[in-house]
C-alpha cells in the first residue's frame, strides 16, 4: 500500500491510498476540519500529520539496537567453567603439538583466571577487582611439557642434563620465546614464571606474561614462537585468533 499526502490551497489534507490500482480520496467531517484516513484524528497543519513509517523506523532502530547489546554482552561463568572453556581445543585456545616424544601444549590465560587465583577466597569488591585488573593487564600465556603423561624434568635423565634442563626453564626460557602478531610486531616476554611440583604433576608447566602496551595495532591473531632450548623440539609456533580470544566469557564476579 503507498500513501501519499497532498496539501490542498487551504490547508487541507488529502490523504490517498493506492490501493489495487484504485484511488480512495478520504471524507471530511464538516469544511473545515479535515480528518486523516489513517489515524482518525484532526489535522490543523502539515506538521501534525501522523506518518506511521517513523514508528515503524523507530521501532526497527530500537530492536536493532536491544540486538546489537545481547550480542555484545559476554556470558558470565563461574571460575571453574572459564579454566575448563580455556582447555577445550574446539574454542581454540589451546593448542598441543607432539615432537621427540613430547607434548608441548601452549594455552592462552584469561587474566580473569589469574585475579581469581589471587584473590582466593577474598571478597570481589569493586575496588579490589579495578586493582587486579590493572596488575594483570598483559597477555597471558601458558607453556605445558609433558612426556607420557609425565614431566619431562626428571632426575632419571642424569643430574647433569637434570640440572641443566632445570637452569633453562628457570631463568632463561624468555630467550626461547616471543611472540608475533599479523602485523609483524615482535613482542618480548615481560617476564615469566616457572611452576615447580617436584615430579608430582602431569607436566611442567610456565606461564608467560607479554606487555599489551607494545601492541602496536589490535592483531587478527597472536602467534606464540618456542624456539629450540635444548630438548630437540625445533622451533614451534602456536597460534590464537582475535575472535576465539574475544569470544571468551568473563568471570561472574558475584558468583565467582
Amino acid at each position: 500500500m503507498r500513501i501519499g499526502h497532498l496539501i490542498g490551497s487551504k490547508g487541507f489534507v488529502w490523504t490517498s491510498l493506492a490501493r489495487q490500482g484504485n484511488l480512495v480520496q478520504n471524507n471530511f467531517v464538516g469544511a473545515n476540519t479535515p480528518v486523516c484516513s489513517l489515524c482518525i484524528a484532526p489535522l490543523r497543519n502539515r506538521a501534525n500529520v501522523i506518518r506511521p513509517y517513523r514508528y515503524v523506523r523507530a521501532v526497527l532502530g530500537l530492536w536493532a539496537m536491544l540486538w546489537l547489546l545481547g550480542c555484545s554482552r559476554k556470558e558470565s561463568v563461574s571460575v571453574s567453567e572459564l579454566q575448563a572453556y580455556v582447555t577445550q581445543p574446539e574454542h581454540g585456545l589451546t593448542h598441543t603439538q607432539e615432537v621427540a616424544g613430547l607434548q608441548i601444549t601452549a594455552t592462552y590465560r584469561p587474566s580473569d583466571l589469574l585475579m581469581a587465583q589471587e584473590l582466593g577466597e577474598q571478597t570481589a569488591t569493586p575496588e579490589k577487582l579495578t586493582q587486579l585488573w590493572k596488575k594483570y593487564d598483559n597477555l597471558y600465556l601458558t607453556l605445558t611439557l609433558s612426556k607420557d603423561g609425565r614431566e619431562v624434568l626428571t632426575p632419571a635423565n642424569g643430574f647433569s642434563e637434570f640440572s641443566e634442563q632445570l637452569q633453562v626453564l628457570s631463568f632463561r626460557m624468555g630467550e626461547y620465546v616471543t611472540l608475533l602478531t599479523d602485523t609483524h610486531d615482535t613482542i618480548p616476554v615481560s617476564t615469566y614464571l616457572f611452576q615447580r611440583t617436584y615430579g608430582m604433576g602431569a607436566g611442567n608447566t610456565l606461564l608467560f606474561a607479554f606487555s599489551k602496551a607494545q601492541l602496536k595495532t589490535q592483531p587478527a591473531y597472536i602467534e606464540f614462537k618456542l624456539h629450540e632450548f635444548g630438548m630437540g623440539t625445533g622451533n614451534l609456533s602456536f597460534r590464537f585468533k582475535k575472535e576465539d580470544i574475544e569470544d571468551l566469557p568473563t568471570v561472574d564476579w558475584k558468583h565467582p
